[in-house]
């Protein structure tokens, strides 16, 4: 990552299990709660982190049963990882948090 994180930044994708993942050579991270998009859970919903070159960005992405598609994200920021964590709260109900 081309770009510095702060050390509140760095907690947080820790704690996410972000970063040994993205350490490991992942490229597509799904993090946190799994929701559900539609009454019969047929679309999921995550948090997503996704590495651009050297830009870490964070979003969301669905799964309609064929892997994790991304639909949309935005450079990495304390900012857009609460909007993105806030929007998936509101538009979908829980089905699989992480212990």
């Amino acid at each position: 990552m081309k770009r510095t994180i702060s050390a509140k930044s760095e907690r947080i994708l820790r704690d996410l299990g972000v970063l040994p993942r993205l350490t490991a050579g992942e490229r597509l991270v799904t993090a946190g709660t799994v929701y559900a998009l539609d009454e019969e859970a047929r679309v999921l919903a995550s948090l997503v982190f996704v590495l651009e070159g050297d830009v870490l960005c964070v979003g969301y992405a669905v799964n309609r049963g064929t892997g994790w598609q991304i639909v949309e994200q935005e450079p990495y920021s304390l900012r857009s990882l609460g909007y993105w964590q806030r929007w998936l709260k509101r538009h979908g109900v829980p089905v699989f948090s992480p212990p």
